[in-house]
């Protein structure tokens, strides 16, 4: 899942420390950054900040676990595949297109109806102290912090899980995603066609959250 779903399903109130783990290692990612989940894992901590944080690491990978596994998205997952490749429009790499197209949508649906989650996850991440950050990427010996922070920095600025309810940004953030790969941007006529695939899919994705919620209670 992508960042708003885990967070959707998962976050606890109260908990903001274990809220930002939900989307800690996803975001990582999203900053390139040169710390490994297993190191923190691996590694004893006395704050219950950071405790708690490595609890929301553990949920992520769970969910993420039961979401890949999930009979809707493996079906829906095939039949996009099959969409992408009988379009003859040369897609790159379009089993994996395939696969965050559908979590990219997820987020385009609940950033549309649920402007208020998106605001709390914003919240909870203001409240982490940045202090805390820098023992953990001490702790786990990463020299590393600086572009953490930079990241975070920038990702409570801009604040772009807002704008994932247009579905124009969701076709923009997969464009950025393919190129951050080194793969490139899609052009004109594979953008077109992502974005009625994408108007496509939202409606079924609003009979399937509640199932899928269920799911991963």
């Amino acid at each position: 899942m992508n960042l708003l779903a885990h967070y959707y399903f998962s976050s606890k109130q109260g908990k903001h420390w274990y809220n930002a783990g939900l989307l800690f290692p996803d975001l990582l990612k999203i900053f390139k950054s040169k710390i490994h989940l297993s190191k923190i894992e691996k590694t004893n901590f006395e704050n219950s900040e950071i405790t708690d944080l490595k609890y929301g690491i553990a949920s992520h990978k769970a969910v993420d676990k039961v979401f890949h596994n999930w009979q809707w998205f493996l079906s829906k997952n095939h039949e996009i595949l099959n969409k992408l490749r009988k379009s003859k429009l040369n897609f790159e790499r379009d089993w994996v297109l395939s696969h965050i197209f559908i979590e990219m949508a997820i987020d385009c649906y609940l950033s549309a109806h649920y402007s208020q989650v998106v605001e709390e996850l914003y919240n909870d991440f203001e409240k982490c102290n940045n202090g805390i950050w820098k023992i953990l990427f001490d702790k786990c010996e990463i020299d590393d912090f600086n572009r953490w922070e930079s990241g975070l920095g920038n990702f409570l600025k801009i604040k772009y899980i807002y704008k994932y309810k247009d579905t124009s940004a969701i076709i923009y953030s997969l464009n950025r995603i393919y190129e951050s790969t080194g793969i490139g941007k899609f052009d004109e006529k594979q953008n077109d066609y992502l974005l009625l695939l994408l108007i496509e899919i939202l409606p079924e994705i609003n009979y399937k959250i509640s199932e899928l919620k269920k799911i991963i209670e």
